[in-house]
């Protein structure tokens, strides 16, 4: 799986995945966010979803890559961006979790629904591992994020379009050294 590229694109009601080389066929394709989920990517992984597709639920991709061969998760294909839509459901549309040398780009990302529970667009944390670095987050598009509620509740610090988040609390110095953010809107 070393340097190959997963192309995603929604089928009738489920999303489909074809990877790079060789290709497989329809029936035998990625056809859920939770299939993608399950697989862990390795250094040099692309998953691309294709442009103007939608994608309901989690992405929350297992697997690290290196400065010089970054797994990245990007879109593929001309049109709208591909978007990702937590419905406001999950905790996060996109959850990057204890992972490293990491790109997310070209995608929107929403994560709104019934209810006042707070919602997170992209979600980046990682806990009790030293310094993370690699993680960039860019060119995305990151709106209709479920806040707290304006009934007299306190904005919540763990709601918001992208949310960077770095816990020590049995390795000391744990912290995300290199994101970056940029061209997000």
């Amino acid at each position: 799986m070393r340097g190959h590229r997963r192309h995603r694109s929604p089928g009738p009601g489920l999303p489909r995945a074809l990877p790079g080389p060789p290709c497989r066929a329809p029936a035998t394709a990625w056809r859920s966010l939770a299939k993608v989920d399950a697989q862990t990517l390795l250094p040099g992984n692309t998953l691309r979803f294709r442009a103007g597709g939608r994608w309901t639920g989690q992405l929350s991709p297992k697997g690290s890559g290196t400065a010089a061969e970054p797994v990245v998760l990007t879109s593929y294909g001309s049109g709208a961006k591909p978007l990702s839509e937590g419905g406001g459901v999950v905790d996060a549309a996109i959850r990057i979790s204890d992972e490293h040398d990491i790109v997310v780009a070209g995608l929107e990302v929403t994560n709104s629904g019934s209810g006042t529970t707070p919602r997170i667009g992209i979600g980046i944390g990682a806990t009790d591992l030293g310094a993370v670095t690699g993680v960039v987050v860019r060119d995305n598009q990151v709106h209709a994020i479920q806040g707290a509620a304006s009934d007299g509740q306190a904005s919540n610090p763990s709601a918001g379009g992208i949310i960077v988040s770095a816990r020590g609390e049995r390795k000391p110095g744990t912290s995300m050294s290199t994101t970056t953010r940029s061209g997000c809107r």
